[in-house]
C-alpha cells in the first residue's frame, strides 16, 4: 500500500521519498512543484470540488504526468450520487489529460452501480465524522473489494491514525493519504494535543508494506492500467518484488 502524504517540507521530505511516501498535490498550494521528487503522486481537488472549471484548467497544466495515480474527479460532498455522477461527467475530461480518473463514493455508494469501464480509480471518502465513519464499515469494505475485482486502484483519503491505516490495509486499499507528516511533526516538537498520527514513520512503513502477509490480499485482480501495476510491485522504501 502507497502513502501519499498531504503535507511534506525540505527537512523532512527526504526521509519520506526513502519510505517510499508519494505526494498528494491540490490546486492552490505549492506542492505541485515538487511532484517530480517523488516515485508516485496524485491530484485532488479538495475543498472546491463543486468549482471545477479552474481545477480542470490547473490538471491541464500540470507538465508531469507520468507517475500520477489518479487525478480526482469532481464530487458532491456528501452526497452519494451526486457525486457519482459528476464524477462520471468529468472522468472522461480528466483521461483525455492523460491522467487516471477517480470517482469518489461517498456514504451508502455501495447502493450504486458502479460502471467500472468509465473510471481508473475508486476515492474513498465519506462524511467527517470523528467515530462509525462509513469509510471503513464492511459495506465500504464490499465496494471497494468490488473495485479491486475489477482491476481498479482503490484510494482512501484522510488516513491520519495508525488505526485507520491498518484497517484501510485490511479492506484491501492500494492507496491512502493524509497530513500525517504534519502532526507527526508537531508532536515531535512537545505540542502533544496534535498528535493524531501516534507512531514514528517507521511503524506506518511498516504496515504499508506489509499487505503481502494478509491471507487472500493477492487474490484481487491485478490493476488495468500500466502505472498502477508498477506502484502495486513497488515495496515501501523504494525497492520491488523482484527478490521476494
Amino acid at each position: 500500500m502507497i502513502y501519499l502524504t498531504g503535507a511534506t517540507n525540505d527537512q523532512d521530505e527526504p526521509r519520506l521519498i526513502a519510505g517510499g511516501v508519494g505526494l498528494m498535490v491540490v490546486r492552490g498550494n505549492s506542492y505541485h512543484l515538487r511532484i517530480g521528487r517523488y516515485p508516485f503522486w496524485a491530484a485532488d481537488i479538495g475543498m472546491a470540488a463543486s468549482d471545477a472549471d479552474p481545477y480542470l484548467a490547473w490538471l491541464d497544466h500540470l507538465s508531469t504526468r507520468d507517475r500520477c495515480l489518479f487525478a480526482v474527479s469532481p464530487d458532491a460532498y456528501p452526497d452519494a450520487i451526486e457525486s457519482q455522477r459528476r464524477g462520471l461527467e468529468f472522468a472522461p475530461l480528466i483521461r483525455e489529460m492523460g491522467y487516471p480518473a477517480a470517482v469518489v463514493a461517498q456514504d451508502g455508494a455501495e447502493r450504486l452501480a458502479w460502471p467500472w469501464e468509465d473510471m481508473d480509480c475508486l476515492f474513498v471518502g465519506g462524511e467527517r465524522r470523528s467515530r462509525c465513519e462509513w469509510k471503513v464499515s464492511p459495506a465500504a469494505e464490499r465496494l471497494v473489494r468490488a473495485a479491486r475485482n475489477a482491476g481498479k486502484w482503490v484510494h482512501m483519503g484522510r488516513v491520519n491514525s495508525l488505526r485507520r491505516l491498518e484497517r484501510a490495509r485490511s479492506m484491501g486499499v492500494n492507496s491512502v493519504d493524509g497530513t500525517f507528516v504534519k502532526y507527526w511533526r508537531r508532536k515531535r516538537a512537545g505540542e502533544d494535543s496534535h498528535n493524531r498520527g501516534g507512531a514514528e514513520l517507521a511503524r506506518w512503513t511498516a504496515v504499508l508494506d506489509a499487505e503481502r502477509t494478509l491471507p487472500g490480499f493477492t487474490d484481487f485482480e491485478t490493476p488495468s492500467l500500466p502505472v498502477h501495476r508498477e506502484a502495486a510491485l513497488v515495496r515501501v522504501g523504494g525497492g520491488d518484488d523482484t527478490d521476494a
